[in-house]
């Protein structure tokens, strides 16, 4: 209360304290949004040498990183997948051998998706990996996330193309997932 009071007699009354309050309070927000505009700016910069060309700028993940100013570093990745998450070498729809046995097309769709989630985990791994580097921590609990997100968009068949946005370890991790419909391998040839 004592140092209000002073500053209040040095100003010349109560208004113009406050006034002054103000004027302080305002540069200080002025200077701390610049502050956070050049970092945006520089992390879309980065972004675009990268090859995004639609920054996730909607995205809450990317907001809260760029607002708080605590991203060192940007890695860039993308995944090609299918809606029907099928194996690409095993078509199920002609093939009528698993293994040795004789199955029917209901097993066969659920052999092909079986070993489509083992290779899918692997390949979305690997692709983390290489965008971010090999000492990437907490790379599964953010492949699981990804996986999530990718069946979201399988069940709903909507959606062509999704941006993942992460944040690990002061590493802006921006995804970018593209779906296509399956195609059997003779039909495509």
């Amino acid at each position: 209360m004592q140092a209000f009071l002073i500053a209040e007699r040095k100003s010349g009354g109560f208004d113009n304290c406050l006034a002054l309050v103000r004027e302080r309070g305002w540069r200080c927000w002025v200077e701390s949004g610049e502050k956070r505009a050049l970092f945006r700016s520089h992390i879309e910069q980065l972004l675009r040498d990268k090859g995004v060309s639609e920054i996730p700028s909607s995205d809450p993940v990317y907001r809260s990183a760029v607002r708080q100013r605590s991203v060192e570093r940007v890695a860039v990745w993308s995944y090609a997948c299918t809606y029907e998450a099928l194996v690409s070498w095993y078509d199920p729809y002609t093939n009528e051998r698993i293994g040795t046995m004789t199955a029917g097309l209901g097993q066969r769709l659920e052999f092909s998706r079986a070993l489509h989630k083992s290779q899918e985990y692997e390949q979305l791994l690997k692709t983390l990996r290489q965008a971010v580097g090999y000492w990437y921590k907490g790379i599964n609990a953010d492949v699981r996330r990804i996986l999530e997100l990718i069946g979201a968009v399988r069940a709903s068949g909507r959606e062509t193309q999704i941006t993942a946005v992460l944040v690990s370890n002061h590493v802006l991790i921006v995804g970018t997932v593209l779906f296509s419909h399956w195609v059997c391998p003779e039909r495509s040839m």
